[in-house]
């Protein structure tokens, strides 16, 4: 990368008040601030707190990272969140709702004319190498997440909302921290009680549609035997005058 991009790149990820900074067209993710504000949540032990330690293979400089993050509406501490369930869900999201953005940066003419005269396209691979290894990402976090998603109560605990349901409520017991392994075994118990669930209300429907057909049946027979009566009550009237 030259230095002419490098210095653009520089004037975009200064500071918040800047015109990059305040033109967010993707939904920004809101991360803890503090450990103090994640110890007062006693609902979800397993939430950690900030950490350099987190963050993922990219080889950019964290200038770098910052300018893009900044220029797509993330949170630029998002990378550097310890990684657990409730993190690693954020940089999902992160990622998932910004990949059409990413991958039309290239005909983006306000980030083509920040970059101008050396246009410097960001791929894919190195928007997720900045929160994850690509490989894991759609190996893993993409795969469960996107199962865990189907359930409700479990989508509402990985994305902290408020009025979302216990530790003890939705695993059953409570620990320190969920890994995806607890996620991936979550997940096909609960698969499992759904498709029971399912096939209770199929049986159910089938019992009813046969209640259905058997009323529909039975109607249909006593139409045909009233409609019989008058014509049979006078054979048998004619039988007994002419007899």
């Amino acid at each position: 990368m030259n230095s002419g991009s490098r210095s653009v790149l520089r004037s975009v990820s200064v500071s918040r008040s800047s015109p990059v900074a305040s033109h967010s067209r993707s939904p920004s993710v809101s991360v803890p601030r503090s450990p103090s504000l994640v110890a007062s949540h006693s609902r979800s032990p397993s939430v950690l707190s900030t950490t350099e330690q987190g963050g993922g293979p990219s080889k950019l400089s964290k200038e770098d990272k910052d300018s893009r993050l900044e220029y797509l509406g993330i949170n630029t501490n998002l990378p550097y969140i310890a990684t657990n369930l409730h993190t690693a869900y954020k940089k999902h999201v992160a990622i998932s709702t910004s990949t059409q953005k990413v991958l039309s940066l290239s005909q983006d003419q306000e980030w083509q004319a920040l970059m101008d005269p050396h246009p410097w396209n960001v791929s894919l691979k190195d928007f997720i190498d900045i929160f994850v290894a690509k490989s894991q990402y759609y190996g893993t976090w993409k795969q469960i997440f996107e199962e865990a998603e189907r359930f409700p109560a479990m989508r509402d605990w990985l994305a902290l909302e408020d009025d979302r349901k216990s530790d003890k409520a939705i695993w059953g017991e409570i620990k320190s921290t969920y890994s995806f392994e607890d996620l991936r075994t979550w997940i096909y118990e609960s698969r499992g009680s759904k498709r029971q669930l399912n096939r209770i209300g199929i049986r159910n429907q089938n019992h009813l549609r046969r209640r259905r057909v058997r009323r529909r049946r039975s109607r249909r027979q006593n139409k045909m035997i009233q409609s019989k009566r008058p014509f049979g009550f006078l054979c048998f009237s004619f039988v007994i005058w002419t007899g």
